[in-house]
């Protein structure tokens, strides 16, 4: 009357005792005890998987897994295996991988980032360029609240990441002077125009709308010949609305802007003036023959400058002496 018996699989007698015959498919008896019979799934063991003692390695943001006999990965949450490469792991994140947004093999357009799981333009340059560092410079869209805009993004000056807010042509004359509203008000001009090298004036969105997270810089002449400027903002128009912010240059850096250097005075930075004086730029350098800001004879290197005898300039030098030196402009952020 005894009787033989095995878990997941069928018993045998063998010398007077009971033994495991044979096991279900699926199953197996690994440990050789037959008190417990074919104790081990090997379709979903990862130590196991599909014979005895075939271990499942684990791999970069996911676990060891055995599905259906054969190894897998358990990938961790937010993560997902788009190569279906085991040996790198889960390796995409598709709530932020614009190559896998949102699931994979879903890329987004180009230039555009991946935000949640769904595919969006970014701010501005600087975070376009943390997203996908391997851009090129050239054209992108850019948020504008809900809807998007064309701009130009350098990716490689000084480590990239800068979007081009404003262009003023050397035919500007004194429209773009200190007091001109074009500094301030909320208009367009040339929107559509995204060429670096077109020589007319261009204020997009990006003026009202890109945030001045670390830095400007400030271009005379030629795209290269720059000087930057510490600097946060709202947007480039929020930094023309504010007062006065004196900067960290030296009058030897605006060699490079012509001035020789010898005068007097000498104050820069961001809508600078000289006191007592009507003297002043958007941005750049006030000097002094005199040798002190606020007399007679003030003039002023830059951007949106005027003299204190009254001559303007969009860009370039309004002499002490009343003469103007038009060039072409340029003003990036990031």
């Amino acid at each position: 009357g005894a009787g033989c018996t095995a878990s997941n699989g069928a018993a045998r007698c063998a010398a007077g005792a009971c033994a495991v015959g044979s096991c279900n498919a699926g199953y197996a008896d690994c440990d050789g005890d037959t008190v417990n019979g074919c104790e081990t799934n090997t379709q979903s063991s990862a130590t196991s998987c599909g014979s005895c003692a075939r271990v499942c390695p684990a791999a970069p943001r996911a676990s060891a897994a055995c599905v259906a006999s054969a190894c897998a990965l358990a990938c961790e949450p937010g993560s997902a295996d788009c190569d279906r490469n085991p040996a790198n792991g889960c390796e995409s994140t598709p709530g932020g991988d614009p190559d896998n947004c949102g699931a994979c093999g879903r890329a987004c357009p180009a230039g555009m980032t991946c935000n949640g799981g769904n595919c969006a333009a970014a701010v501005c340059c600087a975070d376009l360029h943390v997203a996908l560092p391997s851009l090129p410079s050239g054209v992108y869209p850019l948020d504008a609240g809900g809807s998007t805009y064309p701009a130009y993004c350098d990716m490689t000056t000084e480590g990239g990441g800068w979007t081009l807010v404003l262009m003023i042509p050397d035919t500007a004359g004194a429209s773009y002077a200190y007091n001109a509203e074009a500094w301030t008000d909320a208009s367009l001009v040339n929107a559509d125009v995204t060429d670096p090298t077109r020589n007319v004036v261009v204020r997009s969105q990006a003026f009202f709308r890109v945030p001045v997270l670390a830095e400007m810089r400030f271009c005379m002449g030629t795209a290269t010949t720059c000087l930057n400027e510490l600097k946060f903002g709202v947007s480039t128009q929020s930094v023309f609305l504010n007062e006065e912010s004196l900067g960290a240059r030296t009058a030897a850096d605006f060699a490079r802007w012509g001035y020789p250097g010898t005068w007097g005075c000498n104050r820069v930075g961001l809508n600078v003036r000289a006191p007592g004086a009507t003297a002043r730029c958007r941005y750049g350098i006030v000097v002094s023959p005199s040798g002190a800001c606020g007399g007679s004879d003030d003039g002023a290197i830059g951007f949106g400058c005027v003299s204190h005898r009254g001559a303007q300039v969009s860009v370039g030098r309004a002499d002490t002496a009343g003469v103007v030196r038009n060039e072409r402009g340029w003003i990036w952020v990031r």
